[in-house]
């Protein structure tokens, strides 16, 4: 009987170490977000060189926004007269005036962001940016200019919020900006609504405008 009982209880063992070491082999699904940890106190950002989005790895590279002009490395750069005159316009931006005085839209941070592979729609490379000292009556919002030029709202934060959440289907000129909250705006964004963040990891960081008392 003793021996019948050992037999039961060894196999019950070597199945219960089975299903252990199973799971420890199986695929742990990627996360689908990526945080970089801050924007320097200076405006510079950085982030990480090499990060996993959903299943798809990128490497990553930032560098300062240039033209061979001035004129074109402003063309480069979302400012707050560009926002204001043409916010109607900008892809994802539909209603940002009701949740944000437009007008004191500030850049705090422009950057050239690229990768070894293109991001798209069903591939998305998705980054969560830090911004640790938003004021409680302010929205960080990220925008992104696109091949033919235009812009479009990439992300923006809860009023207050410590970081922000920006989905990116292609890449290059970013600019991220800090807002007042609108009077009569509500404090609570959908899920959709694009998330704005700052990005650190340790590779190439870029000097930008950073307004007094926001970081």
């Amino acid at each position: 009987m003793k021996k019948l009982l050992c037999m039961v209880v060894a196999a019950a063992m070597a199945l219960s170490m089975s299903a252990v070491a199973f799971a420890a082999g199986s695929v742990t699904e990627a996360p689908d977000s990526v945080t970089v940890e801050r924007v320097e106190a200076d405006g510079d950002v950085s982030v990480p060189s090499t990060v996993t989005s959903g299943k798809v790895t990128f490497n990553l590279e930032v560098s300062t926004v240039a033209g061979k002009t001035v004129a074109e490395t402003e063309a480069k750069t979302m400012t707050t007269e560009k926002l204001v005159a043409n916010v109607a316009s900008i892809d994802g931006a539909e209603g940002l005036n009701r949740i944000v005085d437009v007008a004191s839209a500030t850049p705090i941070s422009s950057f050239n962001l690229k990768a070894d592979r293109v991001p798209t729609a069903e591939e998305p490379l998705v980054l969560t940016f830090s911004l640790p000292k938003l004021k409680a009556n302010q929205r960080a919002l990220v925008f992104h200019q696109k091949k033919d030029k235009s812009w479009e709202l990439v992300g923006t934060s809860k009023a207050g919020a410590s970081s922000v959440k920006a989905t990116f289907t292609s890449l290059s000129p970013v600019t991220i900006m800090v807002a007042d909250v609108a009077t009569a705006a509500s404090e609570t964004p959908t899920d959709s609504t694009p998330v704005v963040t700052a990005p650190n990891t340790g590779a190439a960081s870029v000097a930008a405008a950073l307004v007094a008392g926001v970081l």
